[in-house]
């Protein structure tokens, strides 16, 4: 149950830096800071999803 919780926040976490990414990119004065830093949030939850699938 606990993990099934995990993986479920994980994938939240990943959709929305996603999201968050492209909304950043669509912007015509682009903040690289932002960009970068959604950019670890995603491989973060990239990285937590492949540990706990595997």
């Amino acid at each position: 149950m606990t993990e099934t919780i995990r993986i479920a926040l994980f994938t939240l976490v990943g959709i929305s830096a996603v999201f968050s990414v492209i909304k950043e990119f669509q912007k015509p004065e682009k903040r690289k800071f932002w960009i970068t830093f959604e950019a670890l949030i995603l491989l973060g939850a990239a990285w937590m999803l492949i540990g706990l699938l595997m």
